[in-house]
């Protein structure tokens, strides 16, 4: 996986990232690829279909850390978003979380 050529696909600051991880671009590869085994947005999408905003956003929180351990920058400041919103702000907040993990999962997995 070329990562420097995907960073912008999935909303990563590519040296910013890479300096986290020391230069180990292996080691920053493995970490990417299981981002999308290791995450999953259903933790999201079922306490919104039965409006438990508390665990919502308990769940956003732990996906804007996952992000941020890899870089997913884009990702990690809508997963903040998610978090703070309130009343009809949720759903476009969550709207926007789902369309970015699909993306980048999609990147990630080739499908995109």
């Amino acid at each position: 996986m070329n990562i420097k050529a995907i960073a912008g696909k999935i909303g990563m600051d590519y040296d910013a990232v890479l300096e986290d991880y020391c230069g180990d671009v292996v080691f920053l590869g493995e970490r990417l690829m299981a981002f999308p085994s290791s995450t999953s947005l259903d933790n999201l999408s079922v306490p919104l279909k039965v409006s438990d905003y508390e665990t919502l956003r308990t769940e956003a929180k732990r996906l804007r850390k996952a992000s941020g351990k890899v870089g997913l920058t884009e990702l990690e400041t809508a997963c903040r978003a998610l978090e703070k919103a309130e009343g009809p702000d949720i759903q476009l907040a969550y709207n926007k979380v789902e369309d970015l993990y699909n993306t980048t999962v999609a990147v990630l997995t080739g499908k995109r």
